[in-house]
Protein backbone atom coordinates (compact mmCIF):
# COMPACT_ATOMS: atom_id res chain seq x y z
CA UNK A 1 0.00 0.00 0.00
CA UNK A 2 0.99 3.85 -0.99
CA UNK A 3 2.76 5.19 2.40
CA UNK A 4 2.40 9.04 2.15
CA UNK A 5 5.61 11.52 2.24
CA UNK A 6 5.83 13.89 5.11
CA UNK A 7 3.36 16.56 4.01
CA UNK A 8 4.70 18.63 7.03
CA UNK A 9 7.67 19.21 5.35
CA UNK A 10 6.54 23.02 3.88
CA UNK A 11 9.43 22.53 0.90
CA UNK A 12 6.99 19.87 -1.28
CA UNK A 13 4.67 22.77 -1.30
CA UNK A 14 6.45 25.49 -2.16
CA UNK A 15 5.34 27.14 -5.97
CA UNK A 16 2.27 24.89 -5.81
CA UNK A 17 -0.07 27.69 -5.23
CA UNK A 18 -3.20 26.46 -6.58
CA UNK A 19 -5.15 23.78 -4.89
CA UNK A 20 -8.40 21.77 -5.92
CA UNK A 21 -10.04 18.73 -5.01
CA UNK A 22 -11.11 16.21 -7.84
CA UNK A 23 -14.03 13.77 -7.45
CA UNK A 24 -13.73 10.54 -9.70
CA UNK A 25 -16.63 8.05 -10.14
CA UNK A 26 -14.82 4.58 -10.72
CA UNK A 27 -15.76 2.58 -14.21
CA UNK A 28 -18.07 -0.73 -13.12
CA UNK A 29 -15.12 -2.57 -13.91
CA UNK A 30 -12.80 -0.97 -10.67
CA UNK A 31 -15.61 0.15 -8.56
CA UNK A 32 -14.64 -2.90 -6.13
CA UNK A 33 -11.08 -2.34 -6.14
CA UNK A 34 -10.90 1.36 -4.99
CA UNK A 35 -7.44 1.44 -3.69
CA UNK A 36 -6.07 -0.03 -6.99
CA UNK A 37 -6.87 3.35 -8.74
CA UNK A 38 -5.78 5.58 -5.33
CA UNK A 39 -2.43 3.65 -5.18
CA UNK A 40 -1.65 4.57 -8.87
CA UNK A 41 -2.44 7.88 -8.39
CA UNK A 42 -1.39 8.89 -5.23
CA UNK A 43 2.41 8.42 -6.74
CA UNK A 44 2.47 11.59 -8.22
CA UNK A 45 3.97 14.46 -6.41
CA UNK A 46 1.05 16.75 -7.41
CA UNK A 47 -1.60 15.04 -4.97
CA UNK A 48 -1.34 15.34 -1.41
CA UNK A 49 -3.84 13.09 -0.78
CA UNK A 50 -6.24 10.45 -1.85
CA UNK A 51 -9.72 9.18 -0.25
CA UNK A 52 -11.60 6.31 -0.66
CA UNK A 53 -15.19 7.79 -0.13
CA UNK A 54 -19.15 6.61 0.03
CA UNK A 55 -22.04 8.34 -1.94
CA UNK A 56 -21.87 9.07 -5.43
CA UNK A 57 -18.31 9.43 -5.98
CA UNK A 58 -15.10 6.86 -5.06
CA UNK A 59 -12.40 8.82 -4.41
CA UNK A 60 -11.49 12.33 -3.51
CA UNK A 61 -8.07 13.99 -4.62
CA UNK A 62 -6.40 17.22 -3.26
CA UNK A 63 -4.02 18.27 -5.70
CA UNK A 64 -1.77 21.09 -5.53
CA UNK A 65 0.32 22.86 -9.00
CA UNK A 66 1.81 25.73 -9.66
CA UNK A 67 -1.24 26.90 -11.41
CA UNK A 68 -4.44 26.49 -12.99
CA UNK A 69 -2.90 25.67 -16.37
CA UNK A 70 -0.03 23.30 -14.47
CA UNK A 71 -3.71 21.57 -12.61
CA UNK A 72 -5.44 21.29 -16.25
CA UNK A 73 -2.51 19.84 -17.73
CA UNK A 74 -2.45 17.29 -14.94
CA UNK A 75 -6.27 16.96 -14.78
CA UNK A 76 -6.41 15.98 -18.43
CA UNK A 77 -2.83 14.06 -19.38
CA UNK A 78 -2.72 12.26 -15.66
CA UNK A 79 -6.26 11.70 -14.08
CA UNK A 80 -8.50 11.66 -16.81
CA UNK A 81 -6.40 8.84 -18.63
CA UNK A 82 -6.13 6.67 -15.50
CA UNK A 83 -7.97 3.39 -16.02
CA UNK A 84 -10.69 3.01 -14.23
CA UNK A 85 -12.00 6.55 -13.55
CA UNK A 86 -15.29 7.12 -15.40
CA UNK A 87 -16.16 10.86 -14.68
CA UNK A 88 -14.74 13.73 -12.46
CA UNK A 89 -15.95 16.86 -10.97
CA UNK A 90 -13.59 19.59 -9.74
CA UNK A 91 -13.65 22.20 -6.86
CA UNK A 92 -11.00 24.96 -6.57
CA UNK A 93 -9.81 25.55 -3.25
CA UNK A 94 -9.61 29.28 -2.45
CA UNK A 95 -8.08 29.69 1.09
CA UNK A 96 -7.24 27.33 3.32
CA UNK A 97 -7.86 27.83 7.03
CA UNK A 98 -6.69 24.48 8.92
CA UNK A 99 -3.58 23.89 7.48
CA UNK A 100 -2.61 19.83 7.64
CA UNK A 101 -1.67 18.79 11.51
CA UNK A 102 0.56 15.43 11.09
CA UNK A 103 0.09 13.48 14.51
CA UNK A 104 3.28 11.91 15.92
CA UNK A 105 3.46 8.58 15.95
Amino acid sequence: MYKPKDRGNASLSAGKDFCAFIFIALSSELYHDPERVANNLAKHREIENVDVVAGRWGLVLRVRTKDQGKFYDFLRKIVCKENGVARTSSIVSLKQVKPICLALD
